[in-house]
């Protein structure tokens, strides 16, 4: 990306250097005015000239702007405090430690053990099995590989939801529809 800023920057320039020098006037053939005058024949202002190179200048100016721009955020090193594999936040001090350390090496404190993300079930209204899951979670792609796998569209949890009903809880129409298609009812 800072290669790439440099080259439009340059080329902004230089296209820039080219429009300014431009003529924005002209020559007139008036053999009257050089009978009267005695001087050679007059230059006069084109103002479709200056138009264009006004054009030409601004139009240079933005693609040395945005060649700044990716020159000067391509040269923006990223920061070595973000997160790596391997490592978590102290949640006292908020500074990296190692996943296995038992205690934080910056402010000495305990680090407590991770809990492991469980699903919350509750929320699901009683217990699920993948095609529910997914459908109340609104992920399209696994419904349909589920059902491709030959999941049962009506099956109830231990509530007596299906997929549909919970489908139909979320308001994910994508997901209603292609149970639907599938066959379920309810």
């Amino acid at each position: 990306m800072r290669i790439i800023g440099m080259i439009l920057t340059l080329s902004g320039l230089i296209w820039g250097i080219i429009a300014f020098k431009m003529p924005t006037t002209v020559k007139i053939d008036d053999k009257y005015f050089e009978l009267l005058t005695d001087s050679p024949s007059p230059e006069i202002h084109n103002l479709a000239l200056s138009n264009k190179r006004n054009t030409h200048l601004q139009a240079s100016a933005v693609l040395a702007v945005i060649g700044s721009l990716f020159w000067g955020f391509g040269s923006i090193q990223r920061s070595s405090s973000l997160p790596s594999i391997g490592t978590k936040e102290c949640p006292f001090c908020v500074e990296l430690v190692k996943v296995e350390a038992k205690f934080c090496k910056h402010c000495g404190k305990e680090i407590p053990e991770a809990k492991p993300k469980s699903e919350p079930k509750e929320m699901y209204s009683g217990d699920l099995d993948s095609l529910h899951y997914a459908a109340w979670s609104g992920n399209w792609e696994r419904v349909n590989g589920l059902l491709r796998e030959g999941a049962d569209v009506n099956q109830t949890n231990k509530k007596g939801k299906t997929a549909l009903d919970l489908a139909r809880m979320r308001n994910d129409q994508q997901v209603i529809d292609l149970l639907i298609s599938k066959g379920a009812t309810g």
